[in-house]
């Protein structure tokens, strides 16, 4: 096993992830140690991926389907990280760690390298919980992934393309679409899986009426964390445009052409799209971190409360005594990696580290068709165009603090070109 030792004897912070939290963390280091630090970013993947707008991959239509189009729809949410550091003195090491050895202070990676830290930011995000369901880690689709969600589109498809040779209950299940979980992303997927289960009809010449989507919310309520005037209006929405949602529906188990539930009720469907719940990432399960919910215990400024060289940030990082609790959400993420800066900053000069302190930011859920609903911080909610306007804005603020202008309207043009084909 070899080692990336540190060149010189400057302090060396590693960054796990590449996501919201660690991007955000890595930039403003890089921009504000002026050369004090050695800055390492290490991610599985070459580009930052802006995961708001999964689901717009997997249920993105493209006209002319042709070997390129994954790649045109992938290019839509990404950004290489070379193009955001570019410039800086962040060193990137594209590797999958297998294992974080505190003892050590080493990252191992699955080339059997390791990588030294002096203080350590843990932002990996977290995974999908399966509470341990029969078939549901074998025979459902998720949204967590860039790969998750182009393979979720390739079936999808499929199905449209397969239905033309099927009859009975056979076609029944392939045209049946079923999406475990009434959270923001289970309401945003099936939304939008409605523009694009049009224009395959139209394409393939199937009656609409023959398509089904389903939500499966175990609760008495879909967007159980926005408000009850809200949640209704966007059930609304989605009743209207087709969505049969179903309440109280507890899944017991998922085969390759059914979902089953508590009671005795099924659903026959070849697709089942998995949105509930979350569980922490597998390289924190071994690590020695104090794991709780779907992350790692912290205190207010982020620690690990018996490691203080390492910080957590984004869905990683459970604030157990916040109140009020701190949800697994991009502008958290955004924000904890922008204290995680700070803190290491504070701690290098022997001053106190800031705490952490959320105040919900609001929201915007896409509700198909140029319609979305924005949730206020003042608890009121926007329905409509406008709002639908509002995250397009949001996203092209986000990529402008990332790249250049060019490079963030070509971005911004072609997710808007691509994703509104379903709108």
């Amino acid at each position: 096993m070899s080692s990336s030792h540190k060149p010189n004897n400057r302090h060396r912070v590693v960054i796990l992830g590449a996501g919201f939290a660690g991007v955000r963390a890595a930039l403003d280091l890089s921009r504000q140690s002026h050369g004090e630090l050695d800055i390492v970013l290490v991610t599985d993947r070459d580009a930052h991926l802006d995961l708001t707008l999964l689901y717009e991959v997997a249920t993105a239509y493209v006209r002319h389907e042709s070997d390129i189009s994954s790649e045109q729809i992938q290019s839509t949410v990404q950004l290489p990280l070379q193009s955001i550091f570019s410039g800086l003195e962040v060193d990137i090491v594209v590797q999958k760690v297998v294992r974080i050895d505190t003892a050590g202070q080493l990252l191992i990676l699955a080339d059997d390298t390791t990588i030294d830290y002096d203080t350590l930011v843990v932002a990996v995000g977290s995974s999908l919980a399966t509470f341990d369901l029969p078939g549901v880690g074998v025979n459902t689709f998720s949204i967590k992934t860039l790969a998750d969600a182009l393979r979720l589109r390739h079936h999808i498809v499929r199905q449209f393309w397969q239905a033309d040779s099927l009859a009975g209950q056979a076609r029944k299940s392939a045209l049946t679409f079923v999406v475990a979980g009434g959270g923001a992303s289970g309401v945003e997927v099936a939304a939008e899986l409605i523009g694009q289960i049009r224009r395959q009809c139209k394409r393939h010449k199937i009656d609409p009426h023959e398509i089904t989507v389903i939500i499966l919310e175990a609760g008495p309520r879909i967007l159980a964390t926005v408000t009850k005037e809200a949640a209704q209006r966007a059930h609304q929405r989605l009743t209207n445009i087709g969505v049969d949602i179903r309440l109280g529906a507890r899944i017991t188990e998922v085969t390759a052409t059914e979902v089953r539930m508590q009671g005795g009720d099924y659903i026959y469907s070849r697709t089942t799209i998995w949105t509930a719940g979350l569980r922490p990432n597998p390289v924190l399960v071994d690590s020695g971190l104090p794991l709780d919910h779907w992350g790692v215990t912290v205190s207010p400024t982020l620690q690990v409360p018996t490691m203080p060289n390492i910080f957590m940030a984004g869905d990683a990082a459970v604030i157990t005594d916040s109140e009020p609790p701190v949800p697994a959400t991009v502008p958290v993420a955004y924000a904890q990696g922008a204290l995680v800066a700070k803190n290491i900053r504070h701690q290098r000069r022997g001053e106190s580290l800031e705490e952490f302190s959320y105040s919900p930011p609001g929201m915007v859920i896409t509700l198909g068709s140029k319609v979305a609903l924005a949730l206020l911080p003042n608890g009121r909610y926007l329905f409509g165009l406008l709002p639908w306007l509002l995250k397009h804005f949001i996203t092209l603020r986000y990529w402008l603090r990332l790249t250049t202008w060019g490079q963030a309207l070509r971005l911004w043009y072609r997710s808007w070109h691509i994703h509104g084909a379903n709108d």
